[in-house]
């Protein structure tokens, strides 16, 4: 069924827009687009907007719904599934969710019509669920969701199924330090979470002057922090010890002639704060092994392209 564009479809958008936020996440989100005909009333697209992301969103695991009404328009001047498909790649989506709602016609039902589509090919994954709805029973989202609860059961199936795959964070106390998972580059840090196959993975994280790092880490679909705590090498610490040394000695070399050494406080707790930092990095240097661990963590949306 085609509609035709009019004003009640931008109160329409409006009110989908604001029901649901947009946000990106690691897996490809799933596109709830609305297309409403004319003459929808404001009462039924408040309870579209509410009942109809809610019911798709529950019956996704693990993957956003995401309400794309920014689509509305470019999808309805689409003359065929490789255009519709091209539009909802574009936009980021891995399928859509298509929804076609058509006014009663006097006291008559409302109709609506959902049909999940992939991104990019545009191809139906499946039949097209249509169902009628009492206008009066429309004007109230609780009651529109328990009606529509069938609908959404009976496209659960065709909803792209969860990722499989399982997001990796490092993080580590240097930045510019190298990366590699599985023998492979991965990048420098600081990196954004990494998307791996569940399961054993070997990390190591290389810096100059700095001792490697060297982890087995199991990864499961929850996600993984892993904690990198890169130490100096013996090298690079016995040459930040000589710095400090050398610093120590300019100090005294350049005390005011005018006061006599011992009551130039500010020089020797100078000297003594680079004492304590010689020790602390000798004691360092000497510590074998290296620290950090992994702990399951909540992974955080990341913007693609950081």
């Amino acid at each position: 069924m085609v509609t035709r564009p009019m004003v009640p479809r931008a109160i329409f958008v409006a009110l989908l827009f604001s029901a649901t936020a947009a946000a990106q996440t690691a897996p490809a989100p799933v596109l709830f687009v609305p297309l409403p005909g004319e003459g929808l009333s404001e009462d039924v697209a408040h309870a579209v907007s509410e009942a109809v992301p809610q019911g798709l969103a529950s019956r996704l695991s693990r993957r956003e719904l995401r309400v794309a009404t920014e689509l509305t328009e470019p999808l309805l001047g689409c003359p065929d599934a490789p255009c519709r498909g091209q539009r909802l790649a574009e936009a980021g989506g891995t399928a859509g969710v298509l929804l076609t709602v058509s006014p009663p016609r006097g006291r008559g039902p409302i109709e609506m019509r959902f049909e999940v589509v992939d991104a990019v090919t545009g191809a139906p994954r499946g039949e097209a669920v249509e169902i009628e709805v009492p206008a009066d029973a429309a004007t109230d989202s609780a009651t529109l969701g328990e009606l529509l609860a069938p609908t959404f059961d009976a496209l659960a199936p065709q909803l792209p199924a969860p990722p499989s795959r399982a997001m990796l964070l490092v993080a580590a106390n240097l930045d510019g330090a190298t990366v590699q998972v599985d023998g492979e580059p991965r990048g420098e840090t600081p990196l954004p979470p990494l998307e791996l196959d569940p399961g054993t993975h070997t990390v190591t994280v290389t810096a100059r002057g700095y001792e490697p790092f060297n982890r087995s880490v199991e990864l499961s679909l929850e996600g993984t922090r892993l904690n990198v705590d890169l130490e100096p090498a013996a090298q690079t610490a016995e040459a930040m010890a000589r710095q400090d040394a050398a610093d120590a000695e300019d100090f005294v070399a350049n005390a005011p002639a005018d006061q006599p050494l011992r009551k130039q406080w500010w020089l020797w707790a100078a000297v003594g704060g680079g004492v304590v930092l010689i020790t602390t990095i000798a004691v360092v240097a000497a510590v074998a092994g290296g620290g950090g661990g992994a702990q399951r963590f909540e992974i955080p949306p990341i913007p693609e392209g950081m």
